[in-house]
Parts: structure tokens; C-alpha cells; sequence
């Protein structure tokens, strides 16, 4: 799927729904965007009133169709992003990136001490255990070791997320939508974080 930038299109608009995106479009409302990991950055169609975008993947072949596009991305390795430089972007989005990166725990961590509000969106999978290693085969991305990458079950996901310190948290079908160092709320502002679970919000 991640050698053809045309057919990996055709098939995350089809494995994920719609409402990961919308969902996404509502959170970062008019604000600057910075996306890590962005495939052929396809979030920009989607993104209705966000000011102004910009994506950086290490998948060459996905920049270039990105470009042709007209979409504004370019080719850097989002394990080298300093959120110290790039200090105008107002929201980094994450979609479906942290189970290709065998340390992602420090990428999310530079970014949550720099202060910026970050979205991250990953999906978690329901498959036995003697599956799995087909999953990492299908979704080699063909740059990270697959051996090292690790994908969550939605439990642990869950948990990992709310370790990490959301504000907030949305299971969504198949996917997690966590906000971390939420601006327009959150326990930055309120003392209390949010759950919303397939709509319903819980206060914890």
C-alpha cells in the first residue's frame, strides 16, 4: 500500500471513515496546521477552515504526488521536527503515525514539552495474537523496521494516551483521537480532563 501513493489514497479513504477527518477539521478550526508524517497530505482537502498547512513525510514518491496535488508538503524526517524552530505552527496533527515508529514515545514527548497543542489520531486493531505479524506485513510502510513498530489494541492505546496526559479523548470506530495541551480548555484551564466515547463525554 505505501509503494503507490494512488492506491494508498484509495485505501486508508477506505479503511477509516469520514468522520476521523471531520472530527479532526473541528478540533483545528481556523489555526495553523503542522501534520507529521503525512503520507501525501491529504488532510489539507479536508481541513474546511484551517488559515494556513504544511506536512513533512520521509516517503518521497508521497511528497512528490502531495505536490502535483497542489498540496503544500515536504520531504524531512519527522524524527528530526524541533518544535522549538518550527514555532508557528499552532496545532501538529498525528494521523496514524505513531505504530510505525519504533520510538514514539520521544517524538510525542519533544512535542508535548514544547507547549503546542498536538492531535494525534492512531488506529488500534482486534486481531489474535498469531495475526498480528501479518498486520505489521501488510502496513510496512517500507522505511521503518517492522520488527520494532508496535500496534495497540484499543485498551492499551487507551491507556497509553491518557498516561501521556490527554485532555481529551475520542474513540471513533476503529480509531483513538487523543488532544494533548488543549488551548481551548482541558485541564490546562478547567482542573479536569474529558472523555468522549462515541459521543458520550465523561469527566475524569
Amino acid at each position: 500500500m505505501y509503494y503507490s501513493p494512488a492506491v494508498y489514497e484509495f485505501f486508508i479513504q477506505r479503511m477509516h471513515s469520514s468522520e476521523r477527518y471531520e472530527h479532526i477539521s473541528r478540533l483545528v478550526g481556523e489555526r495553523t496546521v503542522l501534520e507529521l508524517g503525512c503520507g501525501t497530505g491529504i488532510l489539507q482537502d479536508k481541513l474546511e477552515r484551517t488559515k494556513s498547512y504544511m506536512g513533512i513525510d520521509l516517503n518521497e514518491k508521497f511528497v512528490e504526488h502531495g505536490r502535483r496535488n497542489g498540496r503544500n508538503v515536504r520531504l524531512m524526517d519527522i524524527n528530526s521536527y524541533d518544535p522549538k524552530e518550527e514555532d508557528g505552527w499552532e496545532v501538529v496533527v498525528l494521523i496514524d503515525v505513531l505504530h510505525h515508529l519504533p520510538y514514539y514515545e520521544k517524538l510525542l514527548g519533544r512535542l508535548l514539552r514544547s507547549g503546542k497543542e498536538v492531535v494525534v489520531c492512531e488506529p488500534f486493531h482486534s486481531l489474535p495474537g498469531f495475526l498480528t505479524p501479518f498486520l505489521f506485513i501488510v502496513d510496512s510502510d517500507g522505511i521503518n523496521d517492522i520488527r520494532k513498530v508496535r500496534w495497540h489494541k484499543k485498551e492499551s492505546l487507551l491507556e497509553f494516551v491518557r498516561e501521556m496526559g490527554a485532555h481529551e479523548v475520542v474513540l471513533l470506530n476503529d480509531s483513538v483521537i487523543a488532544v494533548f495541551n488543549k488551548k481551548n480548555g482541558g485541564r490546562g484551564h478547567s482542573g479536569k480532563k474529558v472523555d468522549c466515547v462515541r459521543g458520550k463525554k465523561l469527566s475524569y
